[in-house]
């Protein structure tokens, strides 16, 4: 089965740099979830060495042991073991950890740059679709992480993107929000396929979280 990239933007909800869409390449049907680069050669993770994203397959089933989830299957609103086992059985997001090396390589991400202090990443994504057809866009991932950080939705990860996590400039200010259109100011669509993060502090794990 062709593993699911996670959008927190179609799903309303967040969790470690995730998005939740079709895992792969609209129009390049030969190379799987890694879009035109899939299988390809190893390439940079703000320094870490990372191979390119897996390949899969159309269609199938998934099996595996688990509990009962106790929440929604929302990436915003899983945070206990259950439905986590889920969710990270059919989504991935921006990255993932190689199963093989227990590395980070990139799955959505076609890059994720740094700047000198880790403090503003500049995050490139791959050309997938959601299960609908609809583009994966960086406005997806703006979105739906604004969504998640802000306190009037009441997502039970919104932390996620606070102080000792991803530390995204401006979550203080919507975290404690009641307005639902507040958006955190180190968010930014450059174009469809790049947004940039800026943060607090400097964030050096930020492409592993």
């Amino acid at each position: 089965m062709k593993k699911r990239l996670t959008t927190l933007g179609a799903a309303l909800g967040v969790s470690a740099l995730l998005l939740s869409a079709c895992g792969g390449s609209g129009g390049d049907g030969g190379n799987g979830a890694g879009g035109k680069d899939g299988g390809g050669s190893p390439v940079e993770v703000s320094g870490t060495k990372a191979s390119d994203t897996y390949e899969g397959q159309e269609g199938g089933e998934v099996t595996f042991a688990g509990c009962n989830p106790q929440d929604l299957l929302i990436p915003g609103f899983t945070q206990e073991t259950c439905g986590g086992d889920v969710l990270d059985s059919i989504l991935v997001g921006l990255t993932e950890v190689d199963p093989s090396t227990g590395k980070p390589r990139l799955a959505n991400a076609e890059s994720i740059e740094a700047n000198d202090d880790n403090t503003m990443f500049t995050v490139k994504l791959k050309d997938w679709k959601f299960d609908d057809g609809s583009p994966v866009t960086a406005k997806s991932y703006v979105d739906a992480w604004n969504w998640g950080a802000n306190g009037a939705n009441g997502a039970k990860q919104q932390a996620f993107f606070g102080p000792g996590f991803l530390d995204v400039k401006g979550y203080d200010k919507v975290a404690e929000s009641k307005d639902k259109g507040a958006t955190m100011e180190g968010l930014k669509v450059v174009d469809d396929k790049t947004f940039t993060v800026e943060t607090t502090n400097a964030n050096s794990l930020f492409e592993t979280m």
